[in-house]
């Protein structure tokens, strides 16, 4: 019988030597840009350069994936940013300009397009995050704002847009949610990282001195805010 890995087991494992090893003589990662992990201890890297989705079973080293370059509902072009729940895998799709939804087997179900109108289009998703109650947050590059959409794909309410009084993003990159009440983005043009709530208001600026360019983010589950700077 397999046991699900802890957090902990899971963090050094995809740190340890002799996985990078094994993982590098099966595939190779051309240019990844996001890494999470599931319940079950699966991990799932997205391969911006391959414009892939992959999901890799450490223990026997299984490796299954998605994707290749294209506009159908199994293809990306350029895909940024993943979020990982219970059952379902969301994309960041950012040249076709939607979130791509994948089942925990890699089947695709179905895609959230920009059909909506003003202020609730967006234009290269950059950035993807669900909550525990399924609402669903888009960091946009267009207007470098949030749109936040409820379980059932409608928009609710959108923030932090370079037009923005308070909480303006000026290059945003990544979204994370703290599974409670909050938001954080990365912003390494203001060389922070932009707090709100979940609906949308402006908290704080997270600074300080060795914090420079921030990109990601991870919000652990120790309840610690991990920044990549």
């Amino acid at each position: 019988l397999l046991t699900p890995l802890t957090a902990k087991d899971r963090f050094e494992l995809i740190y340890d030597h002799s996985f990078e090893t094994r993982l590098a003589s099966i595939v190779k990662l051309e240019s990844s840009s996001a890494i999470a992990s599931d319940i079950q201890g699966l991990i799932y890297i997205v391969d911006r350069g391959r414009h892939q989705l992959l999901q890799f079973h450490p223990d026997s080293m299984a490796i299954f994936s998605v994707g290749g370059f294209g506009q159908s509902l199994e293809e990306f072009d350029d895909p940024r940013d993943l979020s990982v729940t219970t059952l379902d895998v969301f994309v960041a799709d950012y040249n076709n300009s939607r979130i791509s939804r994948f089942d925990r087997e890699l089947n695709a179900l179905s895609e959230l397009r920009s059909i909506q109108d003003p202020p609730f289009d967006f234009d290269r998703a950059l950035s993807v995050a669900v909550s525990s109650q399924l609402d669903l947050f888009i960091l946009e590059d267009g207007s470098k704002k949030i749109i936040k959409f409820d379980r059932f794909s409608s928009p609710t309410v959108t923030f932090g847009g370079i037009f923005e009084t308070y909480g303006q993003l000026l290059d945003p990159q990544q979204i994370e949610l703290d599974g409670k009440s909050r938001l954080f983005v990365s912003d390494p043009a203001q060389g922070a990282i932009v707090v709100f709530d979940y609906l949308g208001n402006y908290v704080r600026n997270l600074e300080h001195p060795d914090l420079t360019q921030p990109k990601a983010l991870h919000w652990s589950n120790d309840k610690m805010l991990f920044a990549a700077d």
